[in-house]
């Protein structure tokens, strides 16, 4: 089976660095939590893969100098940049500044205050990943990767696999259905096509989950996981999984650390073309 036209926004990987040499490159805007800046910092290492990184946030130049010295930073370039009080489109051009800096990990969010990082990213043409903690951790071994035919799902695919690879980790695809013992045609579609965007990663499994209330399985089946990684909030038909609230509610209430995905430039994802051509 072979998929539909390539959206616009289609680069393979996460993001791909400026210099053409197809490796990423990163922003990380820290928090202000020092226990959780490790998990922050291997998140942006983990998707920047052998690529650069720049680290912005309080005292970056010694959060980055003790990630080096505790081996969270060893295969990425890594600069630090003081950040402004307010994150601006202009300032996040400037800090690429030609280098190529298309994936901006953030990681200011609060489970308490979800406004500081909305517009991060809106005008732009950055893959935004959002990472809320509510208690550090030191290793990662697992992912759940609920996922939906919406315009992230490449990305949120994408980040999960550069995260489990680099951690050494194990991959669940996650969907939920209210009856998992005959799952839609689209269902096995969306699951065929992970699998193809997963490429030669090996280690994970697809798992078709029956409940009524998808936020709700999500959020019970998270304790039992290091990270949960899914989409920003969607709307639509095809896009009902996952969708309006679902995302908040779930990185509201899930006992693990959710990372949140957004391709800002991306409208329509190319499992939906696929889906949508009937193929």
């Amino acid at each position: 089976m072979e998929p539909g036209p390539a959206d616009e926004h289609d680069p393979g990987t996460v993001a791909t660095d400026g210099d053409g040499t197809g490796r990423p490159g990163v922003l990380c805007l820290l928090s202000s939590d020092g226990p959780a800046r490790q998990m922050e910092l291997r998140v942006a290492a983990a998707i920047a893969d052998g690529g650069e990184l720049v680290v912005s946030g309080d005292d970056s130049e010694e959060v980055v100098r003790r990630a080096r010295s505790e081996s969270v930073l060893t295969n990425v370039d890594v600069d630090s940049v003081e950040r402004p009080a307010s994150v601006t489109e202009e300032w996040l051009a400037s800090v690429g500044g030609g280098r190529g800096l298309p994936t901006v990990v953030d990681a200011r969010r609060s489970r308490s205050r979800f406004s500081e990082s909305d517009d991060i990213g809106v005008g732009t043409d950055c893959t935004v990943v959002t990472v809320e903690t509510v208690k550090g951790i030191d290793s990662v071994s697992s992912l759940l990767v609920p996922v939906a035919a919406g315009p992230h799902v490449d990305a949120v695919v994408d980040v999960s696999r550069a995260l489990a690879a680099a951690t050494d980790s194990w991959l669940d695809i996650f969907y939920v259905v209210e009856d998992a013992e005959s799952p839609s045609d689209d269902v096995e579609t969306l699951l065929a096509y992970c699998a193809d965007r997963l490429g030669t990663f090996e280690n994970y499994d697809e798992w078709v989950f029956e409940a009524s209330d998808p936020a709700e399985a999500i959020v019970e089946q998270s304790q039992y996981y290091d990270l949960t990684v899914l989409g920003t909030a969607q709307k639509g038909l095809l896009r009902k999984y996952v969708s309006g609230s679902t995302a908040d509610e779930v990185r509201n209430a899930a006992e693990n650390v959710v990372l949140t995905v957004s391709a800002e430039d991306v409208t329509t994802s190319r499992v939906e073309q696929w889906i949508g051509e009937g193929t």
